[in-house]
């Protein structure tokens, strides 16, 4: 399973979203986590252990809630949760701050491993380690083409 959030924010891929768009979209993370958290406890059950789940930026953060939805289906009996999370370029504002409403941010117990790949630590990805394994290509800094100065399609 893929969850990846490119292009969710706005019909425009050119475009960057508001911020009201992104609060929006964080401040449903939980209840969308676990919607799909239980929807996959109820399809898999215990092969739910085999899924790894591919997030990017807010996506990625999204990953980590259908974990612990997961987790909590499960009745946390055996610590249940998909195999591996891949997260590209975390969302860094709003999550990261202890005064940010959504301080509860990925972390290395969400899967039974995290890798994270940071491209854009300047502009929105998270600046800290949070992964068990995590990849700055280019330094962490933006490639020459971007994602939002260049459409994928």
């Amino acid at each position: 399973m893929t969850i990846i959030d490119y292009g969710a924010h706005s019909t425009n891929r050119l475009s960057i979203p508001s911020l009201n768009d992104y609060l929006y979209v964080i401040g449903n993370l939980n209840a969308i986590g676990l919607i799909v958290g239980e929807t996959l406890w109820k399809v898999f059950g215990k092969r739910v252990q085999f899924l790894e789940l591919i997030g990017d930026s807010i996506g990625a953060h999204l990953s980590d809630y259908i974990n612990r939805a997961i987790a909590q289906a499960s009745g946390n009996k055996h610590h249940f949760k998909s195999r591996k999370s891949v997260v590209l370029d975390t969302a860094g504002p709003d999550f990261f701050t202890p005064n940010g409403t959504n301080f509860n941010p990925l972390n290395t117990n969400d899967a039974k491993r995290v890798y994270v790949i940071h491209t854009d630590t300047i502009a929105a990805d998270a600046l800290i380690s949070i992964g068990a394994v995590d990849f700055y290509p280019n330094g962490g800094f933006n490639l020459v083409v971007h994602r939002l100065t260049m459409p994928m399609f």
